[in-house]
């Protein structure tokens, strides 16, 4: 029943400024891999990893990773997460800095293997994910000269799909604490920036401002395993 819910959700959340086709790719993928890890879930009770992410919190990002350990050498599971960071823009046009907030959320499922575990789902790992972000501006707007030279002040908005690969190492005790390092990078199969205000930048006044193609991400993440 809790694999229908979250799939039902997933499929009516109101994705930004996409198109048709691209909104039914998005929902269904992340719809489809989250209906696989809660039906590995309930098909055989094993170990479960819940951490919270400590590396990016001094950027105001919060996330929380869950993997269900299916063998001693095989996870599924991810991270979702959100980010709520002020930040300050300079601009030719005001003396003013403007102030906004940057945000919005993301959400990685990933799978993992385990070189050589010392006890089970321990030790040295290497995984693949896929990732969606929804991340913009609020608050104050950014301002920059338009392509026709108008003026404007606007918000941005980006939306991308990632896949990559990550690497680290899983300490567990035996009382259950979790401790594990790790780091990924991937490569932007989909990204898109939109504007509020009929923004287009001007390409000889402003730099690209899409998705960079790669996605780099790191971790210091300390939870408990439950089921030992």
């Amino acid at each position: 029943m809790t694999e229908v819910l979250v799939f039902f959700i997933i499929m009516s959340y109101p994705l930004p400024n996409q198109n048709k086709s691209m909104k039914n790719i998005i929902k269904k993928t992340l719809g489809a891999t989250i209906l696989s890890i809660f039906s590995l879930m309930s098909a055989n009770a094993q170990t479960h990893d819940i951490s919270l992410n400590l590396a990016p919190i001094a950027f105001s990002n919060y996330s929380g990773n869950y993997f269900f350990n299916l063998t001693d050498k095989t996870a599924v599971g991810g991270v979702i997460g959100y980010q709520n960071l002020e930040m300050t823009s300079t601009s030719s046009f005001s003396t003013t800095p403007l102030k906004y907030t940057y945000g919005g959320f993301y959400l990685a499922p990933e799978g993992r293997y385990y070189f050589n575990p010392s006890d089970a789902n321990d030790g040295y790992f290497i995984g693949g994910y896929l990732k969606f972000r929804s991340m913009g501006t609020s608050g104050n707007a950014l301002s920059g000269l338009d392509i026709d030279g108008t003026y404007k002040e606007y918000d941005s908005r980006n939306t991308g799909i990632s896949l990559g690969l990550t690497s680290g190492r899983m300490f567990v005790t035996d009382f259950g604490l979790t401790i594990s390092t790790w780091a990924g990078i991937g490569y932007y199969l989909y990204d898109k920036e939109t504007f509020t205000n009929n923004f287009k930048p001007d390409p000889t006044f402003s730099l690209d401002t899409n998705l960079p193609s790669l996605d780099f991400r790191v971790g210091i993440n300390v939870g408990y395993r439950i089921g030992m």
